[in-house]
């Protein structure tokens, strides 16, 4: 599955690596350890991309599902069309821990994020420019999911956005 001739960042392919850490340490137990898990041992029996359908995505969508268990959630629906809108609304109280709520962050993927006007502070190299109106494209979501982490509402939300995750 894993092609050993692939260059890494250490100037070794992949296998040269792997057998250096071999020669070191040993084998790699599949039963002493549970990161590294054999095909027929996975930690989910499905993975996390899952089909919309219904009024969510009347046409149907492709979902990447992370940190919601279950197969299911149910909740009110909340729609905003910006994060400050949202940050609002959680500072607020809009949305209440103990009530199941679907926040809908939209207009902020391919389709409305791009190319909109943001005031914002940017960098030249080896300075810095003062706030102005700039190109922007699709604002990373970890600002609003750590606002609804940290407002302990996590159990309570289940967030669906066109914006874009890259980790974190």
């Amino acid at each position: 599955m894993i092609d050993g001739n692939t260059q890494t960042v250490t100037g070794l392919t992949l296998g040269e690596n792997l057998e250096r850490w071999v020669h070191k340490h040993g084998e790699l137990s599949m039963t002493d350890q549970t990161l590294i898990r054999p095909l027929d041992k996975p930690i989910k029996p499905t993975g996390h991309i899952r089909i919309l359908h219904g009024n969510i995505a009347p046409g149907g969508a492709v979902s990447k599902i992370t940190g919601k268990e279950g197969l299911r959630f149910t909740g009110k629906a909340k729609c905003f069309d910006s994060e400050d809108e949202l940050v609002k609304a959680v500072e607020n109280g809009v949305i209440k821990k103990g009530e199941k709520t679907v926040v809908v962050l939209r207009y902020l993927g391919p389709k409305g994020g791009p190319g909109r006007l943001t005031k914002t502070r940017y960098a030249f190299v080896g300075k810095q420019k003062d706030a102005d109106l700039v190109l922007t494209g699709m604002p990373e979501m970890l600002k609003p999911t750590s606002l609804i982490m940290g407002a302990g509402l996590g159990q309570d939300v289940a967030f669906i956005t066109d914006g874009r995750f890259s980790g974190g």
